[in-house]
């Protein structure tokens, strides 16, 4: 898989999910309650982001192409993340019960999608 392939994926992600947050919020937030509730599934999306984010930073870069140089960096973003929900998987479900909030969700959504829809442009 190439790097603008990873960033049109990435971007696809994150447009989809942002928008199905604002389209139905009911059943977003029923989602991360269902989510906060299960520990299990919490590690294992902490192991998810951990594995996805080694495999992103370590591949191997050009040194030259700005895109290569965002995937390495969301690699490791991911990889750090994913190390801290397993350190920490108390703090990660606190975190969420605050962004879940009316005011944080919208807002939060917000950046997803536009968040997205840049790595969509990236990608062109």
């Amino acid at each position: 898989m190439t790097d603008i392939q990873i960033i049109q994926l990435l971007g696809l992600a994150y447009f989809s999910a942002g928008l199905g947050a604002i389209i139905n919020p009911g059943l977003f937030k029923k989602a991360i309650n269902d989510y906060m509730e299960n520990l299990a599934a919490v590690y294992l999306s902490a192991f998810l982001v951990l594995t996805l984010g080694y495999i992103l930073a370590n591949r191997e870069l050009e040194l030259c192409s700005p895109v290569s140089l965002l995937v390495s960096a969301i690699g490791w973003l991911a990889l750090v993340k994913g190390i801290l929900i397993l350190l920490f998987p108390q703090m990660h479900v606190n975190l969420l019960k605050f962004a879940k909030k009316d005011s944080q969700l919208f807002l939060g959504t917000i950046i997803i999608i536009l968040i997205g829809a840049a790595f969509l442009f990236i990608s062109l």
